[in-house]
């Protein structure tokens, strides 16, 4: 394999550089691990990218980039279809003075019935009967 260090793949116009060696050329090692390539030393398939498909993958990015940078189309804060309207006060947790009444009397009744169940509780008789 041969190695290309600073190869140009882009002129300053923007065209790719359409020499026949001219891309980027990858081998399945240098994704793997170092573990991984001492095991299966056979990782030398190569991958090849040509120059022209990494300059339409680079003017995909920058053509996003600015997109990005003048904040259009990124995410729009409301729909223009939506209106928001103001949420609706809760009202106030104000009982009248006859639902007030009938509540005191239902709380004085569970508090009486929890009594009168309370004081007809019996230990067992098994439990008092055995000796030690």
């Amino acid at each position: 394999m041969r190695a290309y260090n600073n190869q140009v793949f882009r002129d300053e116009n923007g065209n790719p550089n359409n020499a026949a060696d001219a891309g980027l050329y990858l081998q399945l090692q240098d994704f793997a691990t170092e573990a991984l390539v001492e095991n299966y030393g056979t990782l030398n398939d190569r991958v090849y990218i040509s120059s022209a498909t990494l300059c339409a993958y680079l003017d995909h990015a920058e053509e996003k980039a600015v997109v990005i940078e003048e904040d259009r189309g990124v995410v729009r804060p409301t729909k223009p279809w939506v209106r928001k309207r103001r949420r609706q006060e809760t009202p106030s947790e104000t009982l009248d003075q006859t639902r007030e009444k009938r509540f005191r009397e239902d709380e004085k009744r569970a508090a009486d019935e929890a009594v009168r169940e309370d004081s007809s509780y019996k230990a067992s008789s098994a439990s008092e009967g055995e000796s030690s």
